[in-house]
């Protein structure tokens, strides 16, 4: 199991994500996609360490890698009976 992130330590939490995907791009990750659920639908994007696209709602087309797109919304819709 991953152990969850103790974001007491960061005034806003976004704060944590932002100083994790410029981490994870100086490890060499070459995209890191966010999807958060909890209050407003939103997917953050990455490509770098010094740019971050934020997509409100999940609506969007998201490139994992070339030929590989997802959209959260249709899939949603798509799972449902």
């Amino acid at each position: 199991m991953i152990p969850r992130p103790d974001l007491t330590k960061y005034q806003y939490q976004h704060d944590y994500f932002i100083k994790k995907t410029r981490e994870l791009h100086e490890f060499g990750v070459k995209k890191v996609i966010w999807i958060f659920t909890e209050n407003i639908p939103v997917i953050w994007e990455s490509e770098s360490a010094d740019t971050i696209v934020i997509r409100d709602g999940w609506n969007h087309d998201v490139t994992i890698t070339d030929g590989m797109v997802f959209n959260l919304a249709t899939l949603y819709a798509e799972a449902q009976p």
